[in-house]
């Protein structure tokens, strides 16, 4: 979760899941919001761990409220010209869902 389009939380030491998707149609939450993914393959495997590839992708916000994912991505000529989606949540069992911030989706463009 860190990059150009980094997204800083003013939340130090909050628990965080991201996730990737192939789309952005949306996930309906609790508390009448919506995750910016879709609920497709991708987002099981990066949610469920991605087989290694996906690392980071669940902690806590050091005390900046920044967290850190990664994905190692094969050199593969397949890819090239796709495109992911990226977001987070923070959790927070006061809310709806026990879900707290949940970030934009982030488009990632193999080149």
């Amino acid at each position: 979760m860190s990059g150009p389009n980094t997204q800083h939380l003013r939340e130090p030491a909050v628990d965080y899941v991201a996730a990737l998707s192939l789309g952005t149609l949306g996930i309906p939450v609790p508390g009448g919001r919506t995750i910016p993914l879709d609920l497709d393959a991708l987002f099981v495997f990066s949610v469920g761990g991605l087989f290694g590839a996906f690392t980071g992708n669940v902690g806590t916000l050091d005390g900046s409220g920044t967290g850190f994912a990664r994905l190692a991505i094969p050199a593969a000529q397949g890819l090239a010209g796709q495109t992911i989606f990226a977001a987070f949540v923070t959790l927070d069992p006061r809310r709806p869902g026990g879900l707290g911030t949940i970030s934009t989706a982030t488009a990632i463009r193999f080149e």
